[in-house]
């Protein structure tokens, strides 16, 4: 009899990566029960799939990662994108009464997890960057190599009994990695497509996958050669093989919990799948995958480039290593706001000097003589740029009205706290959530913001006029910048020599409500 084995799914859009954070304690007690294996699947991404797996093995149980899709009963590239829950759209949806198939994909090895990683990722992108409502087979069947999947049960009609699994569908009886799917010919039949067009050209199969994948290595001979053996197989070629080459890119980001980033993250991924690209999310968690090993799974990944919308580039005194292996093997790289020198990659940045400026000479229009700032650590690049722009600015900035910190809302309220006691009736913030810091500090001390203390941020990312009071702030024009990144990076992976260069966009103070005239002695 096999050993128990726990299978969780989840729906949620950053579910992988959430779910890794808080599975020790279940992997503990996978443990004490005898449960060998761990499977974790979700709906069409694989955010934090390298976390959940580093996570799995050290606990020393085997982890088995995959997706589950509806498939739709009818191809969608001659389709128009519609949104979710729109009427005409019911006929072929899970929610509607048309045919479809109800799929768990898994990983047979390696070779599989590949195809995996780059199935989920141009599922993600057509499912919630484009609004596309399903997967189709066409999709699936572009990277179906070492792929295994079961069909699901089809739900009964209310009033109706039910009717038992979809035809040539089975539950797992066995290890995951002993199961077939008997209901879809394209996944099933992957292994056997190899063999055949490999006997037609008189090569091997390792040849053929290397052709399929767009590998190099492989004479133009002997290329054509395998192309037309599919051809008259009856085999569809896969789409990057047919003029849309299906091409990968790293998106980094250092975090999701401030707004700023999931917003470029939107802008920037819908700009990339724009231009046929798919955007593969890499999100730092504390304690969990760092930004040198999504590197490492990128260039493993063959991306053809990457996007830093923040992270250890701006950090004078983080390892920089990793960067220079992307120089090194030439992949186009794209970073978003100030940089350490010598990186040798183009960036496009918000001003800070401008930004700084805005705000400084704001607070400076209500009275204020007293202005303190909260910036990032010392080594930070655009904490820098705004320090040095502070201090051409102002008449005197005494060290102690400067203040360092975590880009945290508690960080904002330590740094704050510090300044409130020196005095100062005004600061100005290097993050919106800094500021949300600062005017919970000054609450605690008893002081009204704007009436006793004005807070200023910078971003202005979602929901800052739903805050209490509404937060003054300095806007970075993330739709500009994030779609200036992409036409950058795409410049380069078409071969146009792109100067490390940075391009400088102009930010926007929006006044709202925690400033005001300064307080009367």
């Amino acid at each position: 009899m096999a050993r128990p084995f726990t299978h969780l799914h989840v729906h949620t859009q950053y579910s992988l990566l959430d779910g890794a954070a808080r599975l020790r304690d279940l992997f503990a007690v996978c443990q004490e029960l005898g449960m060998s294996h761990i499977a974790m699947t979700d709906h069409g991404n694989l955010h934090g799939a390298y976390d959940f797996f580093q996570q799995a093995t050290s606990s020393g149980v085997t982890p088995v990662i995959g997706i589950e899709a509806y498939v739709a009963p009818e191809s969608r590239r001659a389709k128009r994108k519609v949104l979710w829950g729109q009427p005409h759209q019911k006929r072929d949806d899970v929610s509607g009464s048309g045919g479809y198939t109800h799929k768990t994909i898994w990983a047979a090895d390696n070779t599989g997890l590949h195809h995996l990683f780059r199935l989920s990722s141009g599922a993600y992108a057509q499912g919630w960057l484009q609004k596309w409502p399903r997967m189709d087979k066409e999709v699936i069947a572009e990277h179906a190599e070492r792929l295994i999947a079961s069909t699901g049960r089809r739900w009964p009609s209310p009033g109706r009994p039910d009717p038992g699994p979809a035809a040539g569908s089975h539950t797992f009886r066995t290890p995951v990695t002993q199961a077939t799917c008997n209901s879809c010919a394209t996944l099933a039949c992957m292994t056997r497509r190899l063999a055949e067009v490999a006997k037609k050209v008189g090569v091997s199969e390792a040849t053929v996958s290397r052709v399929l994948n767009g590998k190099p290595g492989v004479s133009e001979a002997t290329r054509q050669a395998v192309l037309s053996a599919l051809d008259v197989l009856g085999y569809e070629r896969p789409t990057q093989l047919r003029g849309d080459r299906a091409r990968l890119v790293g998106l980094v980001l250092p975090e999701l919990q401030n707004p700023i980033f999931p917003a470029f993250a939107e802008v920037i991924g819908g700009a990339l799948a724009q231009l046929g690209l798919t955007p593969v999310l890499c999100t730092q968690t504390k304690g969990g995958v760092s930004e040198a090993d999504y590197v490492a799974l990128l260039l493993q990944q063959q991306v053809s480039g990457v996007v830093f919308a923040g992270g250890l580039y701006a950090q004078a005194d983080a390892p920089h290593d990793h960067y220079r292996q992307l120089a090194e093997r030439n992949i186009p790289v794209v970073l978003v706001n100030a940089a350490i020198e010598h990186l040798g990659f183009p960036a496009v940045s918000c001003d800070d000097a401008v930004a700084m400026e805005q705000a400084w000479r704001h607070l400076a229009s209500l009275g204020h003589e007293r202005i303190g700032l909260v910036l990032g650590p010392g080594d930070h690049m655009p904490s820098a740029r705004k320090l040095a722009a502070a201090r051409a600015i102002a008449d005197r900035l005494p060290d102690e009205f400067v203040a360092r910190a975590i880009f945290s809302i508690e960080g904002g309220h330590a740094a704050a706290s510090r300044l409130i006691d020196r005095g100062v009736t005004g600061i100005i913030c290097a993050s919106d959530p800094l500021a949300l810091g600062a005017i919970r500090a000054a609450r605690r001390k008893g002081l009204g913001v704007p009436s006793r203390v004005s807070v200023v941020g910078y971003d202005d990312s979602a929901f800052m006029n739903c805050t209490e009071p509404p937060l003054t702030t300095v806007r970075q024009p993330i739709e500009a910048m994030g779609r200036a990144a992409v036409e950058v990076l795409n410049a380069q992976i078409g071969g146009v020599a792109v100067p490390a260069e940075e391009l400088l966009f102009e930010p926007e103070l929006v006044v709202r409500g925690s400033t005001a005239q300064a307080p009367r002695e």
